[in-house]
């Protein structure tokens, strides 16, 4: 299902005089249905992104499926932005779920093979990871919830959701010791099909891990090939 690079760019056919839009599968759909201040900048400027806009969004360029995610289980609780997730989505065609998922030695999360278990019932198609831009550096500059990529604090997690054969998206590379993580992830899990949002400073980087693993992909939406 998953391809070395994951594009949500929108396609045409020239050949078609009317512009008919090819079908696409979007893997990186943003929900947003209540509007949530910005926690990065604690702006009180609020925006929602909610089921019906990103509809119309669809259509216009041709998008019939989309896998989504709220933000909103970042910047607040990862339970209440996944349930948001599901009860804004349920009854509506072409969107599937994706959950933001935190280790799950806290309470909140529960064991992961109960949780897991959930996704499997409720249809959940994939895992997102957001330990947090900022998170090795000096100081905490990342949301509040922020935790390491590295196997003492993930392994059980990650090994569940191998054996399951979910594949996982995981934003937020902003350092070297965040990339170092990935690749002994990658070598520890390599049956765990592993999306990253490489950012376009860090191109070099992604190039070199998907070289080196056979299980990485890389959203291309965040990746440009500018200084060559």
């Amino acid at each position: 299902m998953w391809a070395k690079t994951i594009n949500i760019t929108c396609l045409y056919n020239s050949s078609v005089n009317n512009m008919n839009p090819i079908k696409l599968f979007d893997s990186n759909g943003l929900i947003i249905p209540t509007p949530t201040p910005n926690y990065r900048t604690l702006s009180q400027e609020a925006k929602s992104r909610t089921v019906e806009m990103v509809e119309k969004e669809m259509r216009t360029v041709g998008i019939t499926r989309a896998l989504v995610r709220n933000p909103r289980a970042v910047s607040l609780l990862h339970t209440l932005g996944n349930r948001e997730l599901l009860e804004h989505i349920s009854g509506k065609s072409g969107f599937y779920a994706s959950w933001y998922l935190v280790p799950t030695l806290p309470p909140e999360m529960g064991a992961a093979s109960e949780l897991l278990d959930e996704m499997k019932k409720k249809n959940v198609k994939a895992a997102w990871l957001s330990p947090g831009p900022g998170f090795f550096g000096p100081k905490l500059s990342g949301h509040g919830m922020a935790y390491t990529l590295d196997e003492w604090c993930l392994s059980g997690l990650l090994s569940a959701l191998e054996d399951q054969g979910f594949p996982v998206f995981i934003e937020g590379f902003e350092s070297w010791e965040h990339w170092n993580a990935l690749d002994k992830v990658c070598e520890k899990h390599p049956n765990l099909p592993i999306i990253i949002t490489a950012t376009n400073k860090m191109g070099r980087v992604a190039y070199s891990m998907l070289k080196k693993h056979r299980n990485i992909h890389v959203l291309t939406v965040g990746i440009n090939d500018h200084l060559g």
